[in-house]
């Protein structure tokens, strides 16, 4: 009897156990944030079509209206509801084109097409040429073309716009792309958002009108981009939003106008999207030479995708990158590991489907071992990593990976969630990295998940995908591009405060940390900025400058920690980050040069490095500017992340090719320590951030033993 009431004891306990376990499950995975808890749901599992890749992935007619079940009922072309309505997603050869003629209501004048036969807009040609006589044209002596695309009476809202062009080279003409307010708040006068393109120069201008007025018109002068869009077709990107602009052409993000920020009034939607070809009204008919007449532009391939009405949760803010990359590093850590798509190698549970060829290798750019080499030479080529195993789309909050532009850079890539053969969501990529992909050059990008809108007739039903995959916006010849270690994750991943390695805190160097061999502008104990009352370092950001650590202690293994910690501020040279436009105390709203700053891990001898990190490519394109903040870097984006790796040292410097007599500004640190994560919870060691709680099922095991031997009993 004594026995029995022992056992029933053990149960009891069990069973307050398991109450209290399984709470925690829940309350672990709430803060996750993920929407879906995790063991809730079962996956299901994909058929054979999820290995099937066609030319280019997108929803047809039938999985619009639905009949897919498994895809939650999600409608491709309506990815996204603006308050209250729906935006469609025209895709390049599918899209529903529509000239418009436009009347003469606007000064100087408006540019008229008559509606063409065809509904393709392959090589459309817009040709300027001398006017029969003044009133054909307005009053005008040259003529001009306009290509208008409509979303019928509704227009477009706030969303991604590009085009593929050629522009006209003859000199005293304009290309011009814009976005044009549908009803002008003023009578006739114009708003628009504009990215023009001046023949035979070496110069783009982009800015917007409001009722008429120019509120920004900013030159942007590089011979490379303009060059290039000259030879061939280019594609020209806007980024519309309420809060601000950004202008690409090329691949290279020419400009950024933080509209909110100078509390200035911009267009609003429904817009139309609009390319025009030109003269130049600054100079007048008479400058274009009548033997270079007429004179043609070419346009292809429009596309929108639309964006959300707000960037709320991923504006481009006053510290200089994307919101997610801020709320990435700075908001509440996370002890669950990333789980790793490739690293190295793919992921047992995923694959590579391409179409085009990749493969792994590391001779080229290299990391960390093996990373994956894909050729975007067209725009049917595609790579997708797909997985045996759906998820909900917002189990995780990031989706991280590396990318590299290769010789050429200056890619215009989609990033898209997938489902079988269907794309969910897609976003650009180049959204999430200021600045554009530049060529040599690798670049982390964070994403949140929540990006990735769906718009679902069921809002109760989970959506799941089974891929990310990649494709480019326009089709054109973007060269070979480089992936590495992609990961979905929850966070940064807590590191321990008392458990760690002091290499300079309070104004000093620990013993056994070497500055000796640093060169240039630096004072390791400043006062001018100090942190919670302590000296700090103070660095001043020139080519000459470089501060070398070796620790004479001997090297650091990688087994012995997880990665580093800095704790710093960068105070701009507001001349250099504005290119030359501001002065020291004038403040900086559109910044046009971002931190050149490595950071570099020395092997054991303490003289050779191991590839280095740039500091702003690290974290969206931009450094933060004129704040504390504690940047955790693991090993892996280190670098050294291999079986035996360790390092003697660190070397903060600007990169071989920065200008010797351009000075960025001033870095204070006032911390820097070689740290441990903090431990995962037991329970989901094994399982990365798709784990179920293995405790749960333990205890479950020895609740049914024991019941058993009470039954014996």
């Amino acid at each position: 009897m004594k026995i029995k009431k022992f056992f029933n004891f053990l149960i009891l306990i069990l069973l307050i156990l398991l109450i209290i376990d399984f709470g925690n499950c829940l309350k672990d995975d709430s803060e996750s944030s993920t929407e879906t808890k995790r063991g809730t749901i079962k996956p299901t599992n994909s058929d054979s079509s999820s290995g099937m890749i066609d030319d280019v992935l997108i929803l047809d007619s039938k999985s619009a209206s639905g009949s897919d079940s498994s895809l939650g009922e999600i409608d491709g072309h309506r990815i996204v509801k603006c308050n209250g309505t729906q935006e469609l997603s025209y895709e390049a050869g599918e899209m529903k084109s529509f000239y418009k003629e436009s009347t003469p209501t606007v000064d100087p004048y408006t540019c008229g097409l008559t509606v063409p036969s065809r509904n393709s807009l392959k090589d459309a040609l817009l040709s300027i040429d001398k006017c029969e006589d003044e009133d054909s044209c307005n009053g005008h002596k040259i003529s001009c073309t306009e290509i208008e695309i409509t979303n019928g009476e509704e227009g477009f809202t706030y969303g991604t716009f590009s085009v593929m062009l050629k522009p006209g080279n003859v000199p005293n003409t304009i290309t011009k792309v814009s976005l044009v307010q549908m009803e002008g708040s003023n009578g006739q006068m114009v708003s628009d958002v504009y990215i023009a393109i001046y023949g035979n120069q070496t110069e783009i201008r982009y800015g917007y009108h409001y009722d008429g007025y120019e509120n920004a018109n900013t030159k942007f002068k590089s011979s490379r981009v303009s060059n290039q869009l000259f030879q061939s077709f280019t594609n020209v990107t806007i980024k519309f939003t309420k809060e601000h602009l950004s202008f690409y052409a090329g691949g290279q993000n020419i400009g950024h106008i933080a509209s909110m920020w100078n509390k200035e009034k911009v267009a609003t939607p429904p817009v139309y999207f609009r390319v025009t070809y030109l003269q130049n009204s600054e100079v007048g008919s008479n400058a274009i030479k009548t033997s270079l007449l007429p004179a043609s532009a070419y346009v292809r391939d429009f596309n929108f995708v639309a964006g959300p009405c707000t960037d709320s949760d991923d504006e481009v803010t006053n510290w200089g990158s994307p919101k997610t990359y801020l709320d990435y590093y700075t908001s509440n850590c996370t002890i669950y590991r990333p789980l790793f798509v490739f690293n190295d190698t793919i992921h047992p549970d995923w694959d590579i489907k391409s179409v085009g060829n990749h493969r792994l290798q590391s001779i080229q750019f290299p990391r960390i071992g093996d990373n994956i080499e894909f050729g975007f030479n067209g725009g049917k080529n595609t790579i997708r990593f797909i997985t045996t195993k759906p998820f909900p789309i917002y189990r995780h909050k990031y989706f991280i990976f590396w990318i590299n532009g290769g010789d050429r850079g200056g890619q215009n890539l989609w990033i898209a969630a997938t489902r079988k053969n269907h794309i969910i969501a897609k976003l650009n990529v180049n959204d999430y990295v200021i600045g554009g992909i530049q060529k040599n050059q690798w670049y982390k990008v964070i994403i949140g998940m929540k990006k990735f809108q769906t718009q679902q007739t069921n809002p109760k039903k989970t959506v799941y995908i089974d891929g990310i995959m990649f494709q480019p916006t326009y089709d054109g010849f973007m060269d070979m591009t480089y992936f590495d270690d992609l990961m979905f994750s929850n966070g940064s991943i807590c590191m321990e405060k008392g458990n760690y390695l002091q290499i300079y805190s309070k104004g000093n160097f620990s013993e056994g940390m070497e500055f000796d061999k640093s060169i240039g502008n630096f004072d390791p104990r400043s006062t001018v900025i100090q942190y919670e009352k302590k000296d700090t370092i103070e660095y001043q950001i020139v080519k000459k400058t470089v501060l070398q650590v070796n620790f004479m202690n001997g090297s650091i293994s990688i087994t012995e920690y997880d990665g580093l910690q800095f704790t710093l501020q960068y105070i701009p040279n507001n001349g250099y980050i504005s290119g030359g436009t501001a002065n020291e105390n004038q403040r900086v709203e559109n910044v046009v040069n971002s931190l050149r700053l490595q950071l570099c891990l020395m092997q054991e001898d303490g003289i050779a490095t191991f590839p280095c990190l740039s500091l702003s490519s690290y974290v969206g394109g931009r450094f933060p500017a004129n704040r504390w903040f504690t940047l955790s870097i693991p090993w892996n984006d280190l670098s050294v992340d291999f079986e035996g790796a360790s390092f003697g040292g660190f070397i903060i410097k600007s990169p071989d090719d920065m200008d010797p007599d351009v000075y960025q500004g001033k870095l204070y640190i006032s911390q820097i320590l070689a740290t441990h994560y903090k431990p995962p919870p037991i329970e989901r060691m094994t399982q990365g951030s798709f784990g179920f709680k293995l405790s749960w099922n333990i205890n479950l095991t020895l609740l049914s033993i024991i019941s058993i031997i009470l039954l014996i009993i």
